[in-house]
């Protein structure tokens, strides 16, 4: 018997996967799978008895690449590594983006974010293999395994969806890798641009808590960055904190101003930059636009507490 993380037992998958899978999935189709993976197609023409399905389920469910089914995938995937599945990122990263350890709170912001992202994802997807999704400052997965998951439960068509993370935070990517790496491509990207991305890579991006904690010149070099990464018609939802009402005569001048960026304790992990920016929808709609098309703001619209900025590829 095996117990999950939320203490229940759960049936064990992993002893009965040989079993499970000894003939193809609905759904797989091995000639589609070997033409995408022309390197699979050569060792399974050079090695007696395997099969295409044999080695996904072997070594390809471990790959990230295309040519199953998302549901393929998802169902080889609980079956072999059900372990792994139920696995949460530990404290000092679930700290680092949310604040506190806790896991109830984690998930559900997570999954709330992710409720607000997603009707932003359907208005933008196009089915098709070639539909990409990067997660700007992914973290440890808060926001972008839910996110996944809804948009699966949603539409099968975006079974197709390729995935990508992003962030700083080497630790963060590491955990990423070991345990979500069969969701999504995780990159360590620098302070500063370039990503490691071509030009017109994206079909959408967002970006939570990133530009909340930016300083000005740096937001500006990302800005350009998301810019040149969006595809023709690509869109990015970006988050930004408001201002409080003013207290005191320098607080008037910052609002009148736009933007700050300072105070807070930043957080332990991540370079001393990353401290708390404030930014008011004038300022965002004057100087954001001068590096991406500001399509909307939405006032607290990411877990009715940062505000929603929309945004498309300028040009």
């Amino acid at each position: 018997m095996k117990w999950s993380r939320k203490g229940k037992p759960a049936a064990s998958l992993v002893s009965s996967a040989g079993d499970r899978f000894a003939s193809p999935a609905g759904g797989f189709d091995e000639s589609l799978y070997l033409n995408h993976t022309p390197d699979v197609a050569a060792k399974v023409a050079a090695t007696p008895g395997l099969s295409g399905w044999r080695y996904f389920v072997e070594h390809g469910w471990l790959e990230n690449r295309v040519g199953v089914p998302r549901s393929v995938f998802e169902e080889v995937r609980r079956a072999k590594n059900y372990e792994i599945d139920q696995v949460l990122p530990p404290g000092f990263l679930r700290k680092r983006i949310h604040g506190s350890e806790d896991v109830e709170t984690f998930e559900q912001v997570g999954r709330a974010i992710a409720s607000d992202l997603l009707g932003y994802l359907d208005r933008a997807h196009t089915p098709g293999p070639a539909f990409r999704v990067l997660d700007f400052g992914v973290g440890c997965g808060r926001v972008l395994t839910p996110l996944q998951d809804l948009a699966l439960k949603s539409s099968p068509a975006r079974e197709t969806i390729e995935w990508h993370g992003s962030d700083i935070d080497e630790q963060a990517i590491d955990w990423c890798r070991t345990y979500l790496g069969s969701r999504a491509t995780f990159v360590v990207n620098e302070t500063m641009p370039p990503l490691p991305f071509p030009d017109g890579f994206f079909d959408f991006l967002y970006s939570i808590s990133i530009f909340t904690h930016l300083p000005e010149a740096m937001q500006f070099a990302w800005l350009k960055e998301i810019n040149r990464v969006l595809k023709a018609g690509g869109e990015a939802v970006m988050s930004t904190h408001s201002f409080g009402p003013p207290r005191k005569p320098k607080e008037e001048r910052l609002i009148a101003r736009g933007f700050h960026h300072g105070g807070g304790k930043g957080a332990e992990g991540l370079p001393d930059f990353y401290q708390t920016s404030y930014h008011t929808r004038e300022y965002v709609e004057r100087e954001w636009a001068k590096y991406v098309s500001v399509e909307a703001f939405v006032e607290k619209g990411v877990n009715k507490d940062q505000n929603l900025v929309l945004c498309r590829r300028l040009g």
